[in-house]
């Protein structure tokens, strides 16, 4: 069997659609667009940490904030893009927001 080399990607490419991941470029661009997403002040306290199957999981540092991220799921998702269907909340457990 004398196969061309093939890029690198297209290996992870082929392996992250058998396991059906997202790409984590896609929620480094919700990241990045957080604080344009749901405002300074909510962006302070919540952060998104996973894209999967349509949904956007987003953390909060205080049970407080998750009242006005859920009053603006809709708002959110469809700010997104298509690939998020609904937003899903959670506490963070442990220490502050991630870096």
């Amino acid at each position: 069997m004398n196969e061309e080399p093939r890029p690198i990607q297209d290996s992870v490419r082929r392996v992250r659609n058998a396991l059906r991941m997202e790409d984590p470029r896609r929620l480094l661009e919700v990241a990045n667009a957080w604080s344009e997403l749901v405002g300074p002040q909510l962006a302070e306290h919540t952060w998104p940490v996973a894209i999967k199957d349509g949904v956007l999981l987003v953390e909060v540092d205080d049970n407080a904030w998750m009242a006005p991220l859920r009053y603006l799921e809709d708002t959110i998702s469809s700010r997104v893009g298509d690939d998020v269907e609904r937003v899903k909340t959670r506490l963070r457990n442990g220490p502050t927001r991630p870096h």
